[in-house]
């Protein structure tokens, strides 16, 4: 035991405490030489984020995100009550404090890293699990809306509750390669007729998809229930089910899904309509790559 370094004395700075304290509840104690405080109020804490974390996987529906949200208010007011408490305890303090062997800034790292930084990895699992995941569109299939490359934050269990509406992004799981993840956009949902014919128009109900010019070549602003979206009509790369014409009606709890770039995308066309049960995500914004997503 270093005897020199306990002889020593230090008031405790109330900033210092309250600054430790936002960190990571405990530390503050710590630094005021409340080892067992600490340790309650930091085992207090990283508990509730494990409960948390614990009910966000094990219960997918809303009784999990309920008791996942309550518990994380908990947490929220645990952290401001204990800066509170180790504030008036670090004004408090004697100016003769005298420091113990745990005040020292490694050992206020080490439980930091222990319990701060395996918390947010924990938190930040089930965020990738549970609330947004990014993905990676390899294909030109959803061009010009989303070309090869560009990066995608989408928002998970958006369709637990609701069905998807016709024009809107979603990320689905591929009906013929499970583990497989693709990005498409809702032409008709359940119970609607769908038409598509070899020249790229599409009829839904037996309207047909109004579209417009773009500035750019075989580029067009097609409307579909009040969306208005981007999509390319070049020549088809090969000969394929995009190049012919159908007709369809939509069955329960399923959606006809197309891709931005009509002749060159493996979508509805060639699968046939798309379960709810297989959306997976919607799309919300890009994280690399051009323009906004509609």
């Amino acid at each position: 035991m270093n005897t020199t370094s306990l002889n020593k004395t230090a008031r405790r700075k109330p900033s210092d405490a309250l600054s430790l304290s936002a960190v990571l509840p405990g530390l503050g104690q710590l630094y005021c030489g409340e080892f067992v405080a600490g340790m309650l109020w930091m085992g207090a804490s990283i508990s509730l984020l494990i409960a948390a974390i614990i009910a966000l996987m094990v219960d997918s529906g809303k009784g999990g995100l309920m008791v996942g949200a309550f518990l994380i208010g908990v947490e929220i007011i645990l952290w401001a009550v204990n800066m509170i408490v180790t504030w008036r305890r670090a004004k408090s303090s004697p100016p003769d404090y005298q420091l113990r062997e745990f005040n020292r800034w490694y050992i206020y790292l080490i439980f930091f890293l222990i319990a701060g930084v395996g918390t947010a990895v924990g938190a930040a699992f089930v965020l990738r699990e549970r609330v947004v995941q990014a993905f990676v569109v390899p294909t030109s299939s959803m061009s010009p809306t989303i070309n090869p490359g560009e990066r995608l934050l989408a928002l998970k269990e958006v369709f637990f509750d609701r069905d998807p509406e016709r024009g809107e992004l979603v990320v689905f799981r591929n009906p013929e390669k499970r583990r497989m993840y693709y990005v498409g956009r809702v032409i008709a949902t359940a119970g609607e007729t769908v038409e598509w014919r070899g020249n790229g128009d599409v009829l839904v109900n037996d309207k047909l998809l109004t579209r417009a010019p773009n500035a750019e070549s075989g580029e067009f602003t097609e409307e579909n229930e009040g969306r208005r979206y981007s999509i390319r009509l070049t020549a088809p790369e090969k000969a394929s089910d995009q190049s012919r014409s159908g007709r369809i009606v939509v069955p329960p709890y399923h959606g006809f899904v197309l891709g931005d770039n009509r002749f060159n995308a493996k979508d509805s066309r060639h699968y046939g309509p798309l379960p709810y049960a297989n959306l997976h995500a919607k799309p919300v914004a890009k994280i690399w790559g051009k323009g906004s997503l509609r």
